[in-house]
């Protein structure tokens, strides 16, 4: 009967015990928003940001995460209450506060996207991989990011948040990384040269052989109209004698064949003369230059 009771005992006393210390935890909790309070008062309002998180982190409470979204709201530091209010929204969702909490968070977005830089990149060669490192929303000594860093191919537009900005830009294992600190609304126009590359002529062969053929048929052209002028000529001299014989006919019939032969291949020679010439623009407009990775070892010679 005492074992039994013994037990009892022990077994009651965890509940007791796990209720004494959740009641340390809020009174801990409660004593460092009070402390919070105190500094969002005096207008130190990233100090009051830190209490009411430490507070939140002792015990959860839904009031201390959305004064660190309000006390960042306060301060304007945009990306920070945006980063709080949305983890309210994410955790709290269902909360008798979460239209005031969401009205406050489109608010404070609205704010951020204004006050945002921007940074036009672009990199010689094109199409590399720009990352933006240090700039996103970060909240630091607050936790950590909630959003994944942005990127884009070169050349492209970054909207970063104002402050520390730093980008890496990337194409085949060559990387380079630039840092800036921007102003609100501020544009960056970051030009990068990737190193080990190298930039080559496009083939203009092509063309050329397509100008050649272009030459040539135009010079055939030309004989062979001159050449169908002669005949038209001198069949418009012999016709031009008056009554003809049989053998003159003949001539006359024969020397109108030739004009009309040597015109079709006169006409044939003109039109690829055209298409020669219009392919040869058209390869020469349309190459483009050619990027090749310079190997370490080629690179090391020059």
């Amino acid at each position: 009967m005492i074992r039994v009771l013994l037990v009892a005992i022990a077994m009651s006393a965890v509940p007791i015990g796990e209720a004494r210390a959740d009641r340390v935890r809020q009174e801990a909790a409660i004593a460092t928003f009070e402390r919070g309070q105190a500094q969002f008062r005096q207008g130190r309002y990233d100090a009051a940001a830190g209490l009411f998180k430490e507070a939140f982190e002792t015990w959860p409470d839904p009031a201390y995460l959305y004064n660190i979204g309000y006390s960042f709201e306060k301060a304007q530091r945009w990306p920070l209450a945006v980063l709080w209010y949305r983890r309210f929204m994410a955790r709290y969702g269902d909360s008798p506060n979460t239209p005031e909490v969401a009205r406050r968070l489109a608010a404070a977005e609205r704010s951020r996207e204004a006050d945002r830089a921007e940074v036009m990149i672009t990199s010689e060669p094109a199409g590399a991989r720009a990352e933006l490192l240090v700039g996103r929303v970060d909240s630091g000594e607050f936790g950590d990011a909630d959003e994944a860093p942005p990127s884009c191919v070169t050349p492209c537009l970054l909207r970063v948040d104002p402050g520390p900005v730093a980008i890496a830009v990337e194409l085949a294992a060559r990387r380079v990384e630039r840092t800036r600190s921007l102003a609100a609304r501020e544009r960056w126009d970051l030009a990068v040269e990737l190193p080990g590359f190298e930039r080559r002529s496009p083939d203009r062969t092509p063309s050329w052989v397509a100008w050649g053929v272009a030459g040539a048929s135009l010079a055939l052209g030309i004989g062979f109209a001159v050449a169908a002028q002669d005949s038209f000529d001198e069949g418009e001299a012999l016709a031009a004698r008056g009554p003809l014989g049989d053998a003159d006919q003949r001539r006359l019939a024969g020397l109108r064949a030739e004009v009309s032969e040597r015109s079709l291949v006169a006409d044939l020679g003109f039109a690829g003369a055209l298409v020669g010439a219009g392919v040869g623009a058209i390869l020469w407009a349309t190459g483009e230059d050619q990027v090749i990775v310079v190997p370490a070892e080629a690179r090391s010679w020059r």
